[in-house]
């Protein structure tokens, strides 16, 4: 379920629109596959206990709610979203009962991500976003790529400055906004301290390039 641009202002650019890794229903449908193999040998199995009517009806009833957990898990990972835009970074879950956290780029401190070596190997980690609120740790857990969507909240900040300074130089009389030379300044700081990868530098120095 994509998030819905109606909700964005006027202004607003959706930059990332994610739920979490598929690792969030692995266990779940691990259960399934074994219960439902499980239940396949107790009805082709031999004579004995396999063929006792209270075995299988005990047996589908293992069946029946491990696909139930395995379906309560995908919906709960499909009415689960991060959502990263110009100006919010918004984490909404719940089909009827919904809850949600709205953070705004400017008022976030510190971004980290923890990843075991399993969870670096299939790309999967946590991400902590620390920020002014009253709330101030948010835990976002299961996420595809954590660095990439550290980066990138990190670039939205930086870009979201940006605006904030050139809207007060262009309210001062006589002000100069930004020059192309201080925006590709800003940019090669963003890939020197690490905010960006070099590809990503690569990509938005292009992007400024064009628009001269």
């Amino acid at each position: 379920m994509a998030y819905p641009k109606a909700n964005l202002h006027p202004t607003e650019r959706l930059v990332l629109d994610l739920h979490p890794h598929w690792w969030t229903f692995t266990p779940s449908l691990g259960a399934l596959v074994g219960s439902v193999v499980v239940g396949i040998l107790i009805l082709t199995g031999a004579e004995g206990w396999t063929q006792n009517g209270a075995v299988r009806l005990v047996w589908a009833a293992v069946v029946l709610l491990t696909a139930g957990w395995f379906v309560t898990r995908i919906i709960q990972w499909a009415t689960t979203q991060l959502v990263l835009t110009s100006d919010r970074l918004i984490w909404r879950r719940g089909v009827i009962a919904k809850s949600g956290v709205e953070i705004p780029i400017d008022r976030i401190n510190t971004i980290f991500f923890h990843q075991r070596i399993w969870e670096r190997l299939i790309g999967v980690g946590d991400l902590v976003v620390e920020s002014a609120s009253a709330s101030s740790a948010q835990r976002f857990d299961n996420m595809l790529r954590p660095a990439r969507i550290q980066n990138e909240i990190y670039l939205q900040k930086e870009s979201l400055q940006a605006r904030h300074r050139s809207s007060a130089t262009a309210a001062i009389p006589g002000g100069d906004a930004p020059s192309v030379a201080d925006r590709l300044a800003t940019l090669t700081g963003l890939r020197d301290s690490g905010a960006i990868t070099p590809e990503e530098f690569e990509a938005k120095r292009a992007a400024l390039l064009e628009g001269i």
